[in-house]
């Protein structure tokens, strides 16, 4: 996923005309994917602009650090890839600052632009509809990274507190599902935690009139929006 990408998208780039104005990349972990753009870029003298929705090389570090040389390394190669970038949109106003900071982009290269949602999801009463009992929701990608068994932990530590009136719902998918269903079983949680599939966008509205807490978590020492 890292080097395969990396080599065979370059490869492939290198071969197209020199047609276009200005080029586009976005940048997820890892920040590699913005090789064959870059190397595009460099050939033909086209501006780049980057759409960044990870901060690299903190994004990066869990898998990275696993092998000595390559902390250093990634953090060289993000920096340098960075700097190729004639701008730089940001969907959090904190990453201005993180490329600011961490590698040296003057802020005039950097532009804020948050990911969207349409007016008429923007525009709705998301509030909770029904007064019943307390519930807590995540919504999303259950992958590896936020630490979603953080949340079992804490549904836990509220049942040996006495706390009963909540639930807590995780709706959608992901590489972690199977892994929290388990951990909600074993740790007896059914009767406080559900797992749904996802739904359709258009639909999602009165899923947030059922909650009244979103719940985001986070690694420990991570950064991110």
């Amino acid at each position: 996923n890292y080097f395969s990408f990396q080599i065979s998208a370059t490869t492939k780039a290198k071969r197209l005309e020199p047609d276009f104005d200005v080029v586009l990349c976005y940048q997820l972990t890892p920040i590699l994917q913005m090789h064959p753009a870059i190397r595009y870029c460099q050939k033909h003298r086209k501006p780049l602009v980057c759409y960044c929705l990870d901060l690299a090389p903190e994004s990066g570090s869990r898998i990275v650090k696993r092998i000595p040389f390559l902390p250093d390394l990634y953090d060289r190669y993000s920096r340098w890839a960075y700097q190729q970038c004639a701008c730089i949109a940001v969907t959090s106003r904190g990453f201005s600052d993180y490329l600011q900071t961490r590698h040296g982009i003057h802020p005039e290269r950097i532009i804020y632009l948050p990911q969207h949602a349409s007016p008429e999801l923007l525009e709705q009463d998301l509030s909770k509809k029904a007064d019943t009992q307390i519930e807590f929701l995540f919504a999303g990608n259950m992958g590896n990274g936020p630490r979603l068994d953080t949340i079992l932990m804490a549904t836990q530590k509220l049942l040996e507190w006495g706390k009963k009136n909540f639930r807590v719902t995780f709706i959608g998918n992901g590489s972690a599902k199977t892994k929290l269903m388990s951990m909600a079983r074993d740790m007896k949680l059914d009767d406080h935690v559900r797992f749904l599939e996802g739904v359709p966008m258009e639909k999602m509205p009165s899923v947030y009139r059922t909650a009244d807490a979103l719940l985001i978590t986070l690694r420990k020492g991570q950064i991110t929006v």
